[in-house]
């Protein structure tokens, strides 16, 4: 009968290290899974942010030319139109020298 016993509480202890193996498995999945998410949320949060700034610099520079054209003014709208595009050259050298 002890050896019954023993046999059956040998088989427990391996039934246990192996559900521990497997949930440390899963752990270091897990956080491999969750590192990767991590990773591209932020690059897409990346890609947000540029395309809002690149909207927000068309939609000024469209109501500065709206506005200077509806004054007959085209110099005035060539020379602040030249002055955003210069402005938006300046951000994009400026942020590719950061980002380097």
């Amino acid at each position: 009968m002890t050896r019954r016993c023993n046999h059956r509480k040998d088989e427990e202890v391996d039934g246990v290290k192996e559900l521990a193996q497997a949930i440390v498995q899963f752990g270091v999945f897990y956080e491999k899974f969750e590192g990767v998410k991590q990773r591209q949320m932020i690059e897409l949060e990346k890609q947000r942010m540029g395309f809002m700034k690149n909207l927000e610099f068309k939609r000024c520079n469209f109501l500065w030319i709206g506005m200077c054209s509806s004054r007959r003014s085209n110099v005035l709208r060539d020379m602040l139109h030249l002055m955003f595009m210069a402005s938006h050259v300046r951000e994009e050298n400026f942020d590719g020298a950061q980002s380097n």
